[in-house]
């Protein structure tokens, strides 16, 4: 891999099988393996992981602080994408300050932070102020941009705050595919823009922001899977992360979402090929994770294990906190991190009841029925260790090995 190149996850991880790994387990490990080996290797990170994973094998309503931080650093954005659903939203619109985010990070200092939701954060001035904070506090800070902004000076920027990641939303293979979601944005402008990231990595000898490419599937797109694969990996030798289109309301399905399973089925059959015969195996991964993600979504059950709510607090630009990014259009009172404070707010009443609810596996919101969040891997992680370690049963609100796993057929269940 030459020096600047867009270097995908998978070169940091698993991009071929590893013999010593079963092949029924390779699949869930290319998901999060990669994610733990950017982390800094000290003392904090290692107390940190352990006692954020504790808390989640237990699932108890009250959950240790969180090792992670989904900031929206900006609720604005320059698009009218078709799957999205902030031109509607109801909530205010606007863009973070650095004094907010400092307040906000300071108290957390987290392993991971996410500087992106409903809009585009490169349209907040004090961003790479907020990079380059996270980074001397040596925290992972991921990026999603749809890369319209990306000029010269912004792609100097971006490497020189040492960005890790940068996950670009590019939901076509073709331009008028691209066009036809992506409203307002230029195909051929875009494709320049990550060509031009890539370029000023090679010229500074850095090798991150490590670049990667994220497409929503929708009915208007899914017969391009294989296409964005082979376009991304000749174009920009990055990975792919095929994310499903979330669907608000169970009844919009249809309307929403492909015109039928088999219709995924036999295109990301095609895109797995490809992906193989080219030794792409975390693109292998997140295909069969899509399809599974996109199955449970028309079934609209909730068997799916979910931890999000004991690991990361998504925040608004204006401090208010959600259980999930797939609330934060929906007018739940979870309380202002910046009117009280993180800890506060993170083991308040309604963060406690809505843990529960998912260690229970008895969820409240709709929300939760339409997502196709499944973590498994951590879900079949903890059945083995107490298989081996039948106390711990004792300790954890959520009962390991039963069908949260089984119904999913994964290894370990």
């Amino acid at each position: 891999m030459p020096v600047g190149s867009a270097k995908s996850p998978g070169d940091m991880g698993m991009k071929k099988k590893n013999a010593l790994i079963p092949e029924r387990l390779f699949k869930r490990l290319a998901l999060f393996e990669f994610p733990l080996r950017m982390l800094p290797n000290n003392p904090r990170t290692f107390f940190m992981l352990l006692k954020g994973g504790f808390s989640v094998f237990r699932s108890s309503p009250r959950a240790a602080m969180p090792i992670s931080l989904s900031i929206e650093s900006s609720g604005v954005c320059n698009l009218r994408c078709k799957m999205c659903s902030a031109p509607e939203m109801s909530r205010r619109k606007g863009v973070m300050k650095f004094s907010a985010f400092r307040q906000i990070f300071d108290e957390v200092r987290p392993l991971y932070l996410g500087l992106s939701a409903a809009g585009e954060p490169l349209l907040n001035r004090d961003l790479f102020d907020m990079i380059s904070y996270a980074k001397a506090h040596g925290t992972v800070v991921n990026l999603v941009s749809n890369a319209t902004r990306i000029d010269e000076s912004t792609a100097l920027a971006l490497v020189e705050s040492h960005l890790d990641v940068l996950k670009v939303s590019l939901d076509g293979a073709t331009k008028e595919t691209y066009e036809a979601i992506r409203i307002g944005a230029c195909f051929e402008e875009v494709v320049r823009n990550v060509k031009g990231l890539i370029e000023m990595k090679r010229r500074l000898g850095a090798s991150s922001p490590i670049i990667s490419v994220n497409i929503v599937i929708s009915r208007e797109n899914v017969h391009e899977i294989r296409d964005i694969i082979a376009f991304c990996h000749s174009q920009f030798d990055c990975s792919v992360e095929f994310i499903p289109l979330f669907i608000h309301d169970k009844d919009a399905a249809e309307e929403a979402l492909l015109v039928d399973l088999s219709t995924l089925g036999r295109h990301v059959a095609m895109g797995k090929k490809w992906a193989e015969e080219h030794g792409l195996w975390d693109t292998v991964a997140n295909l069969d994770n899509l399809l599974y993600s996109v199955e449970r979504m028309y079934r609209g059950t909730s068997e799916g294990p979910c931890f999000v709510p004991w690991l990361d607090m998504p925040i608004t630009w204006d401090g208010n906190a959600y259980p999930c990014a797939h609330f934060m259009n929906v007018p739940l009172d979870f309380g202002n991190v910046l009117e009280t404070s993180v800890a506060k707010v993170w083991n308040s009443p309604n963060y406690r009841k809505f843990r529960k609810s998912l260690a229970d596996g008895k969820e409240l919101y709709k929300q939760c029925l339409n997502c196709g969040m499944n973590d498994v891997g951590l879900y079949n992680l903890f059945s083995v260790f107490t298989r081996c370690f039948p106390p711990g049963r004792l300790i954890s609100h959520r009962r390991y090995g039963d069908s949260q796993g089984q119904q999913q057929g994964w290894p370990g269940s």
